[in-house]
């Protein structure tokens, strides 16, 4: 009878741990951030527009920066960005002006992109979109016209950068790309996202803030 005595209370803490873990990994298992609007699933896309101040490309020693940027796109059900490429005015490699192929001079444009929400950090809980080329991560990101401060640019990947506000209804939300790529993947991936120059993979950082102002009150939903 001592031996069952001491066997139950062990069991009881046992079984205890057990539950608490199983309760703790439940809570961490959230549901996929997505777009909802008066509190259901987007039905159709809400489009919106992009207004940015200054960032740029660092690419080693040479640095490509920007004014502004602005976009035009898509939220899409249940947690993606469509139909939207950035474009960048008074664009700059030290004194020299530069643009993309076919684009107006200083405006550099990226290709054709999309994006995802994400986790970046779950127990936040704290949101990130992921954008790359709508063509896939292996194709171009942006490309730059060659000029007397740099010979041609062509930049592939994928990059994240932090989203939100989350969890309130509303029009304006912002996407904020830091110095220094300080994210490279969602909570729980095994994928990094990196932009790099295509022919030697040099790493490029991207540092970017966007203001993204929705046609409609939308909710990024945890």
């Amino acid at each position: 009878m001592r031996k069952i005595k001491t066997i139950g209370p062990c069991m009881a803490v046992v079984l205890a741990v057990v539950c608490a873990v199983a309760s703790t990994a439940a809570q961490a298992a959230l549901p996929l951030p997505e777009f909802q609007a008066k509190g259901s699933k987007l039905t159709k896309n809400i489009a919106f527009n992009v207004k940015g101040g200054a960032g740029r490309f660092e690419i080693g020693s040479t640095i490509v920066a920007w004014k502004s940027a602005t976009a035009t796109g898509e939220l899409e059900a249940p947690n993606k960005i469509v139909n939207f490429s950035l474009k960048f005015a008074g664009d700059h490699i030290g004194a020299c002006e530069v643009k993309s192929p076919g684009a107006a001079a200083g405006e550099v444009n990226t290709k054709k992109l999309k994006g995802v929400l994400g986790y970046i950090h779950e127990a936040g809980p704290e949101v990130g979109v992921l954008i790359e080329p709508t063509a896939g991560a292996t194709t171009p990101f942006v490309e730059i016209e060659s000029s007397k401060c740099s010979s041609f640019i062509s930049v592939i990947g994928s990059t994240i950068g932090e989203f939100g506000p989350i969890n309130k209804e509303q029009t304006i939300f912002t996407a904020v790309f830091f110095p220094g790529n300080k994210i490279l993947q969602f909570e729980g991936e095994p994928t990094e996202h990196r932009l790099s120059l295509s022919e030697v993979g040099t790493t490029v950082l991207f540092e970017c803030k966007e203001e993204i102002a929705a046609k409609e009150k939308v909710e990024v939903k945890t």
